[in-house]
């Protein structure tokens, strides 16, 4: 078995460990993470970094996530710590153990509890995350956790005038590679275009 198999393994048995959460929020972090993972796979291949690497680190960026319910801030740091040992049963060097447990550690705000530096590759677990957090599924997990359907018009065009004018100010932001920043304006402008069709629509059901 190989290691992004068994990584997959070790974060999918660590989900279901958990008690009283629910399991489509098991279900949905697991299949994130896998998300995440192939969004990494495809910056490494463009990047020529260190493909191996890169998807284990997203594959485990949210191992922790439960661990942490009480403090979501802190589900980088927990996950890099669960994640540090399980990367050592691997057939790994220690220092890119680190590395990757670095940009686990520092995916959600830019900390970490332990010394480590930033590099290409461990910045771009955080890239390969907010990728996926801004692609299509995201609009229909959005829309339905907020029960969009069940709004009045004038609350669905309400809420569309607030997320279109901040999406577009997320346009202009940079990420570690190239590629990163190209699938993240890529998502961004689909998910403004959505919107502002979706917004065209139900202005016209108002004539």
């Amino acid at each position: 078995m190989n290691n992004e198999l068994k990584a997959r393994g070790f974060l999918k048995r660590h989900i279901w460990s958990q008690d009283k959460i629910s399991e489509s929020d098991k279900r949905y972090r697991y299949e994130h993470s896998l998300r995440v993972a192939a969004v990494g796979r495809k910056i490494a291949v463009s990047e020529d970094l260190d493909k191996e690497a890169l998807t284990l680190g997203c594959i485990l960026h949210d191992v922790g996530t439960f661990d942490s319910r009480n403090n979501p801030r802190e589900h980088g740091r927990v996950s890099a710590k669960i994640a540090r040992e399980f990367l050592k049963t691997l057939d790994l060097p220690k220092e890119k153990v680190e590395e990757i447990c670095y940009g686990i550690a520092i995916h959600v705000d830019d900390k970490a509890d332990f010394h480590g530096e930033k590099t290409i590759l461990n910045e771009s677990i955080s890239d390969s995350d907010n990728i996926d957090r801004f692609d299509s599924y995201r609009i229909y997990d959005t829309l339905r956790y907020l029960r969009f359907h069940e709004m009045t018009v004038d609350e669905q065009l309400d809420y569309l005038n607030k997320v279109i004018p901040k999406l577009k100010g997320y346009t202009k932001q940079e990420f570690a590679t190239k590629t990163a920043t190209a699938m993240w304006t890529d998502n961004v402008s689909f998910q403004i275009q959505f919107y502002e069709r979706l917004k065209c629509q139900l202005q016209a059901g108002q004539i």
